[in-house]
């Protein structure tokens, strides 16, 4: 459950990246940088197994 929501967050702050550039809101490269960050964390969770598997 817990391991779902943060890769739902992780999305959410992937995509609000290229988002904010194209809508040209302002300080859009702070975006940029959350959406590393969430490119980060997907790649974690993707590549960590789960405990019991």
């Amino acid at each position: 459950m817990f391991r779902t929501i943060i890769i739902a967050l992780a999305m959410v702050l992937f995509i609000a990246g290229p988002a904010a550039k194209i809508y040209h809101l302002p300080h859009s490269e702070y975006y940029l940088i959350l959406s590393a960050i969430g490119l980060i964390i997907i790649t974690f969770f993707f590549f960590k197994k789960e405990k019991g598997e």
